[in-house]
This record gives C-alpha cells, sequence and structure tokens, in this order.
C-alpha cells in the first residue's frame, strides 16, 4: 500500500515513516513537506494511495485545503489529520472537508498504529475527549460536529452496511452514474450494482432515489 505523509517538521516525518513500517502489511511511504508537494506524489501515483496523513497546519493552503482535495472525486483518497494542534473548529472543518479521523501527535505510537488501522478498515477514528481537552466536550454545532460524524458511522455499523457499499452510497448521492462510481471506486459496475442492491434491501427501498433520500433522513449521510 501506498502511504503519502504531509508535514513540514522533518523530524516528525521521519519517526513517523518508522512508526508506518511497523503495520501490519507492507508499506511504500511517500513523504512531502506541503501541499503542492504532495499533490505532486499523489498525482505522479495516478491516485493510486491508500491513505494520507496530513498536519493540519500546514504552510500555504493548509490541511484542511488538501484533505478536500483528496476527498474530491478526482482522487477519493482516505485521509487522517495527524498533528499536534487540538482545534475544535479546524476538526470539524476537516471532517467536514472529508478526513476520517484525527489523530494527535501526543498519542503513543502503538495507539497511532491502532487508529491508522481503524482507518483503513473503514472506521472513523477520534481520540477520547477527555484526553486531549475538556473543551473539546461540548460540541453543540447543529450543522456539523464530531459526533455527528461519529453517529453516522454508527448508523452504518448498526444497518450492517460495509464501508465499500457506504462508499458506493456517498457517490451515488453525488449523482454519478454507476460507470463513474465503479471508475471511482475502481470496481467494475457489476460490483457497484451488487452493492446498490445490498443497500436497497438494507433501506427496505425500490430505487436510487429512495435510497438516498432515506440515507438521508436517518442519518446515514449529510
Amino acid at each position: 500500500m501506498n502511504i503519502v505523509a504531509v508535514d513540514d517538521h522533518p523530524l516528525f516525518l521521519e519517526s513517523l515513516v518508522l512508526l508506518l513500517n511497523n503495520l501490519p502489511f507492507d508499506v511504500d511511504v511517500f513523504v512531502a513537506k506541503g501541499v503542492d508537494e504532495a499533490t505532486e506524489i499523489v498525482e505522479s501515483k495516478n491516485g493510486d494511495i491508500g491513505l494520507a496523513l496530513v498536519d493540519l497546519n500546514l504552510p500555504g493552503k493548509g490541511g484542511v485545503f488538501f484533505v478536500r482535495q483528496l476527498a474530491s472525486e478526482k482522487f477519493l483518497i482516505p485521509t487522517a489529520i495527524v498533528s499536534g494542534e487540538v482545534d475544535v473548529e479546524k476538526i470539524k472543518k476537516a471532517l467536514r472537508a472529508g478526513a476520517r479521523g484525527f489523530i494527535p501527535k501526543s498519542l503513543s505510537g502503538n495507539d497511532m498504529i491502532s487508529a491508522i488501522v481503524e482507518i483503513l478498515d473503514g472506521g472513523l477514528y477520534l481520540p477520547s475527549f477527555r484526553s486531549i481537552s475538556a473543551s473539546i466536550e461540548p460540541l453543540e454545532d447543529a450543522s456539523f460536529s464530531l459526533l455527528t460524524a461519529s453517529a453516522r458511522e454508527e448508523n452504518r455499523l448498526k444497518l450492517g452496511v460495509s464501508r465499500r457499499q457506504y462508499d458506493t452510497l456517498v457517490l451515488m448521492a453525488r449523482g454519478l452514474s454507476n460507470k463513474d462510481v465503479a471508475n471511482g471506486l475502481s470496481v467494475s459496475e457489476h460490483t457497484v450494482k451488487s452493492h446498490a442492491s445490498v443497500l436497497f434491501q438494507l433501506l427496505d427501498v425500490r430505487n436510487r432515489t429512495e435510497c438516498i433520500l432515506r440515507a438521508k433522513k436517518i442519518g446515514l449521510i449529510e
């Protein structure tokens, strides 16, 4: 698996590369000190990146901008924010932009590995609120919050929707055709139709439109 790590602190990047070599599978790690350099790496690999680990406070365009870029239909790359700063508003913006988790740099090596594996397994990783800051607990933003993201993930698990089926649902909700969804997920159209069929059964609907409306109504997607 190809992993790209983006941080403007060389010492942390070196440590992160060593840590990632402890993942339970083979990885090739590519490092970048900024958004432009990281974008070049992603494009040179034709988007074949299994995970991006992005610092929140990158110089220039910033980490949230890059997360949004990676989450776009052009790449659809799973991304996690890895930062030493616990800024609730920035974390919410990153999750809204498409990040699948926030990993504090203060975590131990083993906990960081566990967080990365959880994200790669399709989960949403958020650290214990109490362990990082009491100020992160009262998240009352009605439009979006860390708890909302967690609730969507909980709904997905309760319904028995797999990560791939969920990714299919998200792209369907964006209006993509089966062919475009297949291209975005690097699977066949048959696989997309199969995922859609399972979603229809799980949500007790008959077609795409009903599926998307039902998913939004129960808080499965935004």
